[in-house]
């Protein structure tokens, strides 16, 4: 009897295996019919075609939702390990950069290709709002919902996740021919960044042309920045000082601090302002984030870090450099708007009446000087809670407090 006993259950064992060796996905969806019933509907992950669950899920027990043997983009690159060159790029979409593969894939089935969770312009608005690209008149890609005609979908060695730079993209569309000469006359359309007067996505003027213009542009006074004596058109007299023929309280702006982000006086301030348009009230040409990455690519691949668990500051995720640093100048090599102290507590206000001493009474024995919020705190990045230079609970104290 007992014989009769072992010899069914190993019996049975060894169809079990037998079945979890050659259908292990089909065991899976035994128990889990509203996948199957997805699986019939769409395209499903290569994995899952050949019935393999296990290279994402472990069957038994796991320390991840979902019995994951990985999170996020980890789990993805176990098996696409060749995409991982994309964070090698100058510009990362986000969710890439982020490791949020899912914010834009199914991991298990989809309609459509590419496993993606919507299709055409409306995986873009999962996360981009929709209200700038509706204005009055709306370039062509953006109508027909073909984003991927001007953009990358994961990263780029171009701004804006560009596939080329303008005017190479945009003249790709838009011969180069008498018409499109006529209307930019004197200027070498070839070489230049039709991203400076032109927005690509949408705009409430003709032409797409930026809402905001620069006051010379607005009444088609070229020679104001461009003397005729510079030569063609295309040309700019090349320093700060014919901005500021209009902009004396910019020059000042600049003089009066110890660090001055004019360094040499030629160009600079068309580096980070549109001279033509732009969609801000400053002329400012983009967002932070692009636009300081853009001249200190080291900052925008140590931004990356976040990737690999270190803790980042809500405003430096958001891509604000502004909150912190004066775009102009400052007294700070770092060129901090004002003093560490005042400028955590604009923010950090309940530390304005109760924080460990700081100021001048309040001296770090290593230095001998004066506690401040980032003696203690990073205020970019780190490993420990409220972005504690080390951890809190004993070993940042000993720095000062000896046992």
């Amino acid at each position: 009897m007992i014989f009769g006993l072992i010899l069914f259950i190993g019996i049975g064992t060894v169809d079990g295996d037998t079945r979890l060796k050659a259908d292990i996905g089909l065991v899976c969806l035994d128990c889990h019919p509203d996948l199957k019933k997805e699986l019939a509907d769409g395209r499903p992950h290569k994995a899952l075609k050949s019935n393999e669950c296990i290279p994402c899920h472990t069957p038994h027990a796991a320390q991840y939702e979902n019995l994951l043997i990985q999170t996020g983009d980890k789990l993805c690159y176990g098996c696409h390990e060749s995409q991982k060159s994309w964070l090698d790029e100058n510009v990362v979409h986000l969710p890439v950069e982020y490791g949020e593969c899912l914010k834009c894939h199914e991991p298990h089935v989809s309609p459509y290709k590419d496993l993606l969770r919507l299709k055409g312009k409306d995986i873009c608005f999962l996360c981009h709002e929709q209200e700038s690209f509706q204005k009055a008149y709306v370039h062509s890609p953006v109508k027909d919902g073909r984003c991927s005609t001007c953009h990358r979908s994961h990263s780029s060695s171009n701004p804006f996740l560009l596939p080329q730079p303008s005017p190479k993209l945009c003249l790709q569309c838009h011969s180069l021919n008498k018409k499109l000469i006529s209307k930019h006359p004197n200027y070498r359309i070839d070489q230049a960044d039709c991203l400076l007067c032109h927005n690509p996505h949408s705009s409430n003027r003709k032409k797409l042309v930026y809402s905001v213009l620069h006051e010379p542009f607005k009444k088609d006074d070229c020679n104001a920045c461009h003397p005729e004596s510079s030569g063609p058109i295309g040309k700019v007299s090349g320093d700060a000082k014919n901005c500021y023929k209009c902009h004396e309280d910019a020059k000042k702006r600049f003089d009066e601090k110890g660090m001055s982000h004019i360094v040499s006086g030629k160009g600079e301030c068309i580096f980070c302002h549109n001279p033509h348009a732009a969609e801000r009230e400053d002329l400012v040409r983009r967002g932070d984030k692009p636009l300081c990455t853009a001249c200190h690519p080291e900052m925008g691949k140590k931004l990356r870090v976040v990737r690999k668990g270190l803790g980042r500051h809500p405003d430096v995720m958001a891509g604000k450099c502004s909150t912190c640093h004066d775009a102009h100048s400052s007294d700070d090599i770092n060129f901090l708007r004002d003093t560490p102290l005042i400028l955590c507590t604009e923010c950090h206000t309940q530390q304005k009446v109760a924080c460990h001493p700081v100021g001048e009474k309040a001296l770090d024995p290593r230095s001998n000087t004066p506690i401040n919020c980032i003696t203690c705190h990073n205020p970019m990045e780190a490993e420990f809670p409220q972005l504690m230079r080390l951890d809190g609970a004993k070993e940042l104290c000993n720095q000062c407090h000896a046992y």
